[in-house]
């Protein structure tokens, strides 16, 4: 049995998992912000095109090194200038069209290579101009449908042939009309969902088969309607990256979901630093997916994100399993049953499981004192998280106790210990491990993934005490470590 500890200097602590992970980069040159750009990554260059800038529709091009974390700007996309603007790649060739010029709705469509850096333009859709449609490239097809024209939203849906750079009609999208919806290729099949249509913003899903032309409805988001966000495939799953929430405003939080379409199952990742953002652009460049511009409520007002970010699609270690949340009630009276529920998150690049043969026991400490422990079993992939719950917990104000002396301090001895996390002896690692073996105390896996800030639960009558957490050293010894016949996973706090 490998216990994983969770201990805490403090009752518990109250904050969502995520913005772990990602790390800034550079903004774009001059200043350049912008909304409903095309952004995608090509021979190990990120690019962005496109999109409605501060001044306007604009047809600026730039190239990202992420080796120098620098941008630098290409000459202007020979098409009209566009904002609502999509894209997609394939087989080393980028494609965008359609979206809202000066002069009205557009349908055409544009072929960039990087190998010459020139934009060819390919046949136009026969179908009515649009702006930001489903548009997806897959096996020597670009598929597009949806999307707002002059007459309101549409379900049509087209496929153009790259070969003989022809279109045809298909059937139509099987729900409702809708304009910026989320969409993505995995393994020859076409994802379609969520977007807007009127009052309504939508969180269903529906996969197209191009083989038999047939329209199937997935698992729906297990989440709150999304809207003018962006998306990509990666690995054979699809994600949906930030957007506008049910209410067409930004999200408290820039969710990150992932599709798998072998189990059709949604998975929450680490959400991207502050608010969701409406229309950002996105690629995937050497493992790692880059979120751009974009605009949101962030800064109070609705304005332009000059921040942009990446997050590693595959984490640097194999193992590295973390306690990211405290998921139960921040208001404890004494003498309350409380449900001690926090949340698990594998930040690491391999499969995590628990179960009969190697268990997993999460353990609650106060200063030291372990006060509840219970088994979890399970399995987790790369940024996938669990909710576990402890049992009940009852804080009984007794003179005498623990926690009545405690209570009577005004918690204070309780806030002098920061949580500390520490893993040890995990499970062997299915990839090269950063760490080396230590024959019985075992070797330091994880990290105490402790989110910068949050408050800590208040005990009536006594005010919410809010303290920042502190991250400690990934090898910190676990007190009394020993040998055990079993492999053993320690996290302490």
């Amino acid at each position: 049995m490998k216990p994983l500890a969770l201990g805490l200097g403090a009752l518990l602590w109250c904050a969502p998992i995520f913005s772990q992970g990602w790390t800034e980069v550079a903004p774009l040159p001059d200043g350049f912000v912008s909304n409903h750009s095309y952004g995608f990554a090509l021979n190990g260059k990120g690019y962005l095109v496109a999109g409605e800038s501060t001044s306007g529709y604009t047809d600026s091009m730039y190239e990202y090194d992420p080796a120098a974390d620098a941008w630098t700007a290409l000459p202007d996309f020979p098409g009209a200038a566009r904002g609502y603007t999509i894209g997609d790649q394939w087989n080393g060739q980028a494609w965008m069209g359609f979206g809202l010029s000066n002069s009205g709705y557009l349908n055409d469509l544009w072929m960039y290579d990087p190998a010459t850096g020139e934009w060819t333009e390919k046949a136009s859709c026969p179908c009515t101009a649009r702006t930001h449609p489903a548009f997806i490239a897959e096996d020597g097809k670009v598929f597009v449908g949806l999307g707002g024209g002059p007459n309101g939203d549409m379900d049509d849906w087209w496929e153009y042939d790259m070969a003989t750079d022809s279109w045809s009609q298909k059937p139509d999208f099987p729900a409702s009309e809708r304009h910026h919806p989320y969409q993505f290729g995995v393994d020859g099949m076409i994802y379609v969902g969520f977007g807007h249509n009127g009052p309504t913003i939508y969180n269903e899903m529906y996969r197209y088969d191009p083989s038999t032309e047939q329209w199937t409805e997935v698992a729906t988001l297990p989440a709150e309607g999304r809207v003018a966000g962006t998306q990509f495939s990666y690995a054979g799953k699809g994600y949906a990256l930030s957007g506008d929430g049910d209410d067409h405003s930004s999200m408290d939080e820039g969710e990150f979901w992932q599709y798998d379409p072998a189990s059709d199952d949604w998975f929450q990742w680490p959400s991207h630093p502050g608010m969701s953002r409406w229309a950002p652009a996105s690629f995937v460049l050497n493992d790692e997916v880059y979120l751009v511009n974009g605009m949101s409520y962030d800064p109070g007002t609705f304005d332009y994100m000059e921040t942009n970010w990446k997050l590693a699609m595959q984490p640097a270690f194999a193992n590295d399993v973390a306690v990211t949340a405290y998921l139960g009630e921040t208001d404890i009276c004494s003498g309350d049953e409380t449900p001690i529920t926090v949340q698990l998150t594998n930040m690491g690049s391999a499969s995590f499981a628990a179960g009969s043969a190697l268990g997993l026991t999460v353990v609650m400490e106060i200063d030291g004192e372990q006060v509840l422990s219970s088994d979890w079993s399970g399995e987790l992939d790369t940024y996938q998280t669990a909710e576990f719950t402890l049992a009940p917990m009852r804080l009984n104000p007794i003179p005498n106790s623990r926690f009545g002396r405690l209570l009577r301090m005004k918690m204070w001895r309780m806030t002098r210990s920061p949580p500390k996390f520490r893993c040890l002896n995990p499970p062997p690692h299915n990839g090269s491990s950063p760490y080396s073996p230590t024959a019985g105390v075992g070797r330091p896996v994880g990290r105490s993934a402790i989110p910068s800030g949050s408050s800590w639960p208040s005990v009536c009558p006594v005010a919410t005490i809010v303290k920042p957490f502190t991250r400690f050293p990934l090898n910190s010894p676990a007190p009394d470590a020993s040998p055990s016949s079993s492999p053993t996973n320690t996290v302490m706090a």
